[in-house]
């Protein structure tokens, strides 16, 4: 069956030469590039590109052979984009706290957990902070 066999082949062909162009699609849609890190690849492969960029044009602009440069920065977008959702849930974590006080003795105190839940929540939101500090990726952050 020579026809389906030369379209078989056509096709494991086509996948092979498809196949090299996984890693740059994986770095081009990473969800953690910013608009800093596109201006990165724009002066890398000197041409301006965007996330939605089709494969055809980026195969035209022969963007495969920036790969190892593309998947850096790449990777340096994602772990600042976890230092981003790791803030993120930091604040998220405060928004529901609600304290209140009660008067004793002429002052006010906090009833009930309040003081061991601020307390719990305080010493790990210093420990990740600390942490994200000390990463070479929090530059962004810092302000």
């Amino acid at each position: 069956m020579p026809k389906p066999e030369k379209i078989a082949k056509d096709i494991v062909e086509e996948m092979i030469r498809f196949r090299e162009y996984i890693p740059v699609i994986r770095a081009i849609c990473n969800p953690g590039l910013k608009d800093r890190h596109f201006e990165d690849i724009r002066i890398l492969i000197e041409k301006r590109i965007d996330k939605n960029e089709k494969l055809r044009t980026l195969i035209t602009l022969k963007i495969e052979k920036y790969k190892d440069k593309l998947e850096e920065i790449s990777e340096t977008a994602s772990k600042e984009f976890s230092n981003e959702r790791t803030l993120k849930k930091m604040a998220e974590d405060w928004e529901p706290m609600e304290f209140t006080c009660k008067e004793y003795r002429g002052s006010f105190i906090l009833e009930g957990e309040a003081i061991e839940l601020i307390t719990a929540l305080l010493d790990d939101h210093i420990i990740k902070a600390q942490t994200m500090k000390g990463s070479p990726f929090a530059k962004v952050f810092l302000e």
